[in-house]
Order: structure tokens, then C-alpha cells, then sequence
């Protein structure tokens, strides 16, 4: 099925700062996060130069949970899957809806059509249903959108991701290409606060051995436990300012997935 592509706008920093810098400093509530390891079993995710996004997702997710666990034993972390095995989408967000968890994060690999000329680099995605076109729906179990109530919580959903992409640079020291909106269904089917991060286009060769290296797993479980951390503990007021320009949001096109594809 056909992917259908919209304009995105998104919050201009400039408006509202004081608004905003509240909303970056406010502590969040987590006692339930949920760690979505993206695709698995017959569905590989993306594959180049010998690297399967499956493998990585699953040991990024594995290294965030204990890190998690190690220093917040009195946070319980669920994981969508801890093996190779397939898990539906509706199925991934039903866990998490389930578990009435406070936090969701899936991780997934990148992917472009040329390997030659494949961009690098970290995006992290999340789901508003103020700024996105259509958003105001949800998909019943015969694959239709229906209208619902806006119910998600955008404003925490945007926060974590900025936490994402500012901990993706400070710590792997690679390129972040920004904070995106998307109605990808795992981010749209959830009923928490939750992000999608791509930590890298495992077509290019450089940055797919990176992402799929004992080190380079590790620091990126490292930058996703940070923003984690900085989530739950938010950075000093003197260090929001870096945080909130350093990832600029722009107008930029984005993709709403079919019932067929997307993550």
C-alpha cells in the first residue's frame, strides 16, 4: 500500500520560550517503560553490508534495559520482545497500553535506497495529533481510521525526543538530523508519552559498523539511557538553552504509514 506523504509543521522556538523552558524543565513520572526492539523474526527491518537492523534493535534494547535496571531498580522495564521473534505493531503498542506504562521507546535502524550515497546520522520521531495532518485518528481492527478524542501526550513525546537526538550527539558524537513528527503506529497506537529513534542508516557502510559494533551499541545505549535519565531528571536550567537550539525544528516532509508498512 502506498505511502502517503504531508507537510509536517513544526513549533517554532523562537514563540513561547518561557513556555517551553517550563515544559523542558518539568520532572516526569516514570515507573513503567516500555523498550520496543524494532522488527524481529521473518521480518528483518532493513539489511546492508552484512548488518540486520533486527539484531541491533534487539541489543541496543537489551543494554538500555539493564542500564536502566542497574541504576533505577525501582523502575520496571518491559520489553516488546527479547528474542528474534516477530512482533505485530498493534501488538508492540497493545503491550505497552496494557502495562499502562508511562514511557515508550522503540528503537530502529535507517535505511536509504542508495548504499554508494547513503546519509548518516540520528533522527528521533514522535506523534501529535495537534501538528499532524489526519492526526486526529485512530485505526480500528478491520485497518480503518476512525475519529477519536486527542488523547496523546505530545508535549512529553516531544521533549523525550529532543532529550534523544541532544544525547545522540553529545555522547556517539555523530550527526543528529532532527526531531521529526510521523504517525508511525507504534508511536500512534500507544496511549503514553513515546518515541521512535533511528540511531543510524545501517547503508552506509561506516555508520552500519558502527551501530552494529560491540562499542558502538553500547555508547548508543548509553546516549538512550542519558535522555532517559535527563527525562526523568532533568538537566539545570543553564543547560536548556543548548539543549532546545542545538536540534533546530523545521518544515519538512514526513510520511504517514499504511496499515501494510511503516513501524
Amino acid at each position: 500500500m502506498k505511502k502517503i506523504l504531508i507537510w509536517a509543521s513544526f513549533w517554532n522556538l523562537s514563540v513561547g520560550a518561557t513556555a517551553q523552558t517550563n515544559v523542558f524543565e518539568q520532572r516526569e513520572s516514570v515507573q513503567t517503560v516500555v523498550l520496543d526492539a524494532g522488527h524481529g523474526g521473518h521480518d528483518s527491518g532493513c539489511a546492508a553490508h552484512g548488518h540486520l537492523e533486527k539484531r541491533n534493535n534487539l541489543s541496543v534494547v537489551l543494554l538500555l534495559g539493564a542500564l536502566i535496571q542497574q541504576h533505577y531498580p525501582q523502575i520496571q522495564v518491559i520489553y516488546t520482545r527479547t528474542e528474534d521473534v516477530f512482533i505485530p505493531l498493534e501488538q508492540r503498542a497493545g503491550i505497552a497500553n496494557a502495562q499502562n506504562a508511562d514511557l515508550f521507546l522503540s528503537v530502529h535502524c535507517n535505511f536509504h535506497h542508495s548504499r554508494k550515497h547513503s546519509p548518516i546520522g540520528t533522527e528521533t520521531y514522535y506523534f501529535n495529533s495537534e501538528n499532524q495532518t489526519n492526526a486526529g485518528l485512530q485505526i480500528d481492527s478491520a485497518g480503518h481510521f476512525l475519529p477519536v478524542k486527542k488523547r496523546f501526550r505530545g508535549e512529553k513525546s516531544r521533549k523525550m525526543a529532543f532529550f534523544v537526538e541532544n544525547a545522540m550527539q553529545s555522547v556517539t558524537k555523530r550527526h543528529s538530523r532532527g526531531v521529526k513528527t510521523d504517525a508511525l503506529k507504534v508511536l500512534y497506537l500507544t496511549q503514553m508519552p513515546s518515541v521512535l529513534s533511528e540511531i543510524g542508516f545501517l547503508t552506509n557502510a561506516q555508520e552500519g559498523a558502527y551501530i552494529s559494533s560491540e562499542a558502538g551499541q553500547n555508547q548508543i545505549a548509553q546516549a538512550l539511557f542519558q535522555a532517559f535519565e535527563t527525562y526523568i531528571e532533568p538537566l539545570p536550567q543553564r543547560n536548556l538553552p543548548t539543549l532546545m537550539t542545538s536540534i533546530p525544528l523545521r518544515e519538512m516532509p514526513t510520511e504517514i504509514y499504511s496499515m501494510q508498512s511503516g513501524k
